[in-house]
């Protein structure tokens, strides 16, 4: 009975698109433009017909030639993401710009961002901001989200500030991270304002933005705009971490290492140091190195350690020259560890730079 009634219903919408292209294709002949945008929405949706770029491309331009400001709109998108049909910058250009003297918003929103960052015309940051304040105005999101970047990078942080709470206001849950970190940070004239922060953060958070959900279990970690809460620390580092934050994953081995929790620690310092964190790396080389609650092991302290080293953590050489120093898992090469402290010290590791010293007055 189900399959019957639901062929019935395929039968039946089947039969209104038919209607509906043939409809909106008498329109289109006849010269009207809301026909032609009609029949290029269902080639450019596969609605009732297979989906066909090309025709859409087709059927857009001439409503576009008719006045449709929406199919100028959506054939300068199809020309700039290249969408069925080759990228045409120049084209994008000329359909944004049309659209957009029209009062089309996102076309504004496009042609800003093409001024913005150069594509198909040349550079100009005056006219993006232009063109941005403009669809801000009318409400297209992305504009004002790209407005607070711009002055956030100016480092004018009023003008970032504004802009920051538009567009986190309708939904840029990026802006709302962005204004968190300006209020976290205190910037420019904007106040150090952590309960401000915390706020931002949450509501970021909960739409999933792991920077903001890192960041606010740093503050619940050390008590910043929120009552202090490990466990809710930990949780959040852990949301964070497990999606690819890693500075969630080195603060998770931190806090296990206090702990004295040392086989987990090594997790989650493994985990930041595979994601590029070299003091995390050099972490992993220390509980190696001193069998903190593992079995001791000096070869995998030595490639822990030599891997931060070669990416320049000073903590690593330093710690890499004592065990070449004292043949620990590896032959005693003095001229080596001489070399290691000094690399050490010159990162700025005290025990480097005293270690260095004492090998230069033997």
């Amino acid at each position: 009975m189900k399959k019957l009634l639901f062929i019935t219903i395929l039968s039946v919408l089947t039969s209104l698109y038919a209607n509906d292209f043939e409809k909106n294709k008498e329109a289109c002949d006849r010269g009207d433009s809301a026909g032609c945008y009609n029949l290029a929405l269902m080639y450019d949706n596969a609605e009732g017909v297979k989906e066909d770029y090309s025709k859409a491309v087709k059927y857009y331009t001439k409503a576009c030639h008719s006045g449709d400001v929406d199919a100028c709109s959506n054939l300068a998108f199809m020309y700039y993401e290249g969408q069925g049909i080759r990228v045409d910058y120049g084209r994008a250009e000329k359909f944004f710009t049309k659209a957009c003297n029209k009062g089309s918003v996102s076309s504004c929103a496009g042609l800003g961002f093409m001024y913005h960052k150069g594509q198909g015309v040349d550079k100009n940051s005056t006219k993006a901001i232009e063109l941005y304040n403009k669809s801000c105005d009318g409400k297209e999101i992305s504009s004002c989200t790209n407005l607070g970047s711009i002055y956030n990078i100016k480092e004018d942080y009023i003008n970032a500030v504004k802009f920051y709470t538009k567009a986190c206001e309708g939904g840029s849950i990026s802006s709302c991270s962005s204004l968190g970190f300006i209020y976290y940070k205190g910037q420019g004239k904007i106040k150090q304002d952590y309960n401000q922060s915390a706020i931002l953060y949450k509501k970021a958070c909960e739409a999933n933005d792991v920077f903001s959900c890192s960041s606010l279990g740093f503050m619940y970690h050390q008590g910043q705009g929120v009552d202090k809460n490990s466990t809710k620390a930990i949780e959040l580092y852990n949301k964070s971490c497990e999606e690819g934050s890693i500075s969630s994953c080195s603060n998770l081995g931190s806090i296990y290492e206090q702990e004295n929790e040392h086989k987990k620690a090594i997790y989650f310092y493994k985990k930041a140091c595979d994601g590029g964190s070299m003091p995390s790396c050099s972490s992993v080389g220390f509980i190696y190195h001193e069998g903190l609650g593992v079995e001791q092991n000096y070869l995998e302290a030595i490639n822990f350690y030599t891997k931060a080293c070669d990416n320049n953590n000073a903590i690593g050489c330093s710690s890499l020259g004592i065990m070449y120093n004292n043949g620990q898992g590896i032959k005693e090469d003095y001229i080596k560890a001489m070399k290691l402290y000094k690399k050490a010290c010159d990162g700025g590791d005290k025990h480097g730079c005293k270690n260095y010293n004492e090998f230069k007055d033997k």
